[in-house]
């Protein structure tokens, strides 16, 4: 295994754990604004919260889809 595969396979699995550390925060959102918490429905502290649980999803899932390209750019001056 050379370094290109060895860092797609290591970009794959950051975007996974990236991923699957948000599920929790992500129910947790989700509860929050469907039944809201402290009596409002939705606050901006629970909006901030979102958008970071969304934002972390997003980039997990980004270095899952395009890890041949993230790792392509890592290692672009490397010829073998």
């Amino acid at each position: 295994m050379n370094a290109k595969e060895l860092g797609n396979v290591l970009c794959k699995l950051l975007g996974l754990s990236l991923c699957v550390r948000e599920v929790g925060p992500l129910s947790t959102v989700l509860f929050d604004l469907t039944h809201g918490s402290g009596g409002y429905p939705f606050t901006s502290r629970s909006g901030a919260y979102a958008v970071s649980v969304l934002l972390t999803i997003g980039v997990g899932a980004f270095l899952i889809l395009k890890s041949r390209g993230v790792t392509e750019f890592l290692f672009k001056s490397d010829t073998e």
